[in-house]
């Protein structure tokens, strides 16, 4: 654990507090932006012109949603960064390449409703609850990875393709990762590493 020593001065008193870290996830305070899909249009997550309302979510501190009704398709193929993401139903996001990285699940009120397929050469990374809907689908593909790095999947589909991995890697506040009232199509490999439990 790491202990912080606070000092205040009163009056010529010093008083000393200790506080410990261990286990405690810090939040950004708010974020810096949030980000929609600006209509129900195929696209590569990198065309700035396709977001609004002011260009690519691409940080720790940027909410993305993919809410516009219709179908339609966003291609990711390198790494990104998000703090929360939300899928409305028909809309879905194709992750080809890199690591896609969800910091907050789909948020505290948020919920997925949409496809995320993860391809042969991609991790997606979720960190916080990623709430599925009914029609909520997460696909992978052989080689593909998701990793529950102190988050977890609840409700809808996961279909864990064959030479596909599901993976629980412990985060410094949780060791615990969980997917829960979801239905799982299994094929490929379910692992967990550095302490992490998976609970399913």
């Amino acid at each position: 654990a790491i202990i912080i020593l606070l000092s205040f001065i009163a009056v010529g008193l010093v008083v000393e507090h200790s506080l410990s870290l261990r286990k405690v996830r810090i939040l950004p305070e708010n974020v810096l932006a949030h980000e929609a899909w600006a209509s129900a249009v195929n696209g590569n997550w990198d065309n700035a012109n396709r977001w609004t309302p002011n260009g690519l979510p691409d940080s720790a501190l940027m909410t993305a949603s993919l809410s516009a009704g219709g179908t339609y398709k966003v291609n990711v193929d390198k790494s990104h960064t998000v703090y929360d993401l939300q899928t409305a139903a028909g809309a879905t996001l194709n992750i080809t390449a890199g690591t896609f990285a969800v910091e907050n699940g789909t948020g505290p009120d948020g919920t997925s409703a949409g496809t995320i397929r993860v391809g042969s050469n991609a991790t997606f990374k979720i960190a916080g609850a990623f709430t599925d809907t009914a029609t909520g689908t997460v696909t992978m593909a052989a080689g593909a990875v998701i990793d529950l790095a102190g988050g977890g999947i609840s409700k809808g589909v996961l279909n864990l393709g064959k030479g596909a991995m599901l993976n629980a890697s412990a985060a410094p506040w949780s060791s615990s990762e969980t997917i829960s009232n979801a239905t799982v199509n299994a094929k490929g490999m379910v692992t967990a590493s550095g302490g992490a439990t998976l609970l399913l």
